[in-house]
């Protein structure tokens, strides 16, 4: 490898993710950051294979870390963090991003594709038709949520919302 080029560390870093070598790959995206200790998608990689091997206080550093950077999670990025806690249940966690999920994409809670039952979705599993003769937005859990879905906190959010469950 090229001493300086912390990129190259980062993509082997990935291919060893890929391959399910999740401590190899964390030790090649550790170099990366090394490297380049700016570089936020090695950052959010180690935070997410950290908590796929539930090193949750590893993974919590790399996103402060990342948001001390400046760096704004986009929506789908911090959904796929929560669920990551939520499977772990961390919901205190899992809840905080996706907080963040639904309040950068608050304008698209209800506005989406229309499946055959004239729901119209978003990626976030928000539904919004007709209920009992209203509008409504509701919440259909993937699987990847179901651990946090009986919670007060991920209760307590979806009202946030106005989205039912």
């Amino acid at each position: 490898m090229a001493p300086n080029k912390g990129k190259y560390y980062l993509e082997r870093g990935l291919i060893y993710s890929d391959m399910g070598e999740k401590k190899s790959a964390i030790t090649d995206v550790s170099k990366a950051i090394e490297k380049n200790p700016k570089n936020y998608f090695a950052l959010m990689y180690r935070g997410i294979m950290n908590l796929e091997l539930g090193n949750v206080v590893k993974a919590k550093a790399d996103f402060k870390k990342m948001e001390r950077l400046g760096y704004t999670f986009e929506s789908t990025g911090a959904y796929n963090i929560a669920t990551d806690f939520a499977n772990l249940g961390e919901t205190k966690e899992a809840c905080k991003w996706l907080d963040r999920t639904f309040t950068q994409n608050s304008d698209l809670i209800g506005k989406a594709s229309t499946d055959p039952k004239g729901l119209s979705r978003n990626n976030f599993g928000i539904f919004t038709g007709k209920m009992r003769g209203k509008t409504r937005s509701y919440f259909r859990t993937t699987p990847k949520l179901i651990p946090i879905r009986e919670t007060a906190e991920f209760k307590s959010l979806m009202l946030k919302f106005g989205v039912e469950l």
